[in-house]
């Protein structure tokens, strides 16, 4: 059984997307107003909000546990809508030797989506796939992209 693994799921969304790349490339630290029952607190450890490098503590629930994940932004990539972050210390890293998370916006000529995408390499064979954490990040998009639909332009 390989040890290295990748995880995708697509989530419709209503507007263009704007709001939510936003959200997950600059406004970070704003998800702890819009989703506190997921997401208790973000604080920039270093760097700059939006920028490669950029790191960040957070504080979660999953599965009804409290989480911490200290995170870096590999990558944003502006024209695609895409965030890369991969995670540097904290509580998934106790499961998984590594995993990195990305965000995406992608049309299919109709219709938005976004996708995320989880790759992961597990500490051992029994280890389970990272879907509790995949359903998280649906879960969060959801929510914010119901606030998004909330906010008058």
């Amino acid at each position: 059984m390989a040890l290295n693994g990748k995880l995708d799921c697509r989530t419709s969304i209503n507007s263009d997307g704007d709001l939510l790349f936003e959200l997950f490339a600059y406004k970070l630290s704003d998800m702890t107003n819009i989703c506190p029952q997921i997401v208790q607190s973000i604080d920039l450890v270093a760097g700059q909000w939006g920028a490669v490098g950029c790191v960040f503590n957070s504080n979660y629930t999953l599965g009804g546990e409290k989480r911490f994940s200290k995170t870096k932004i590999e990558a944003i990539d502006e024209k695609k809508r895409s965030i890369t972050y991969k995670a540097v210390e904290g509580s998934v890293l106790e499961t998984y030797s590594s995993l990195k998370a990305t965000f995406a916006i992608e049309s299919d000529g109709q219709h938005k989506v976004v996708k995320w995408s989880i790759e992961y390499e597990k500490r051992s064979a029994c280890t389970p796939q990272p879907h509790a954490l995949l359903a998280l990040f649906t879960s969060l998009t959801k929510l914010l992209e119901l606030r998004c639909s909330l906010v008058p332009n």
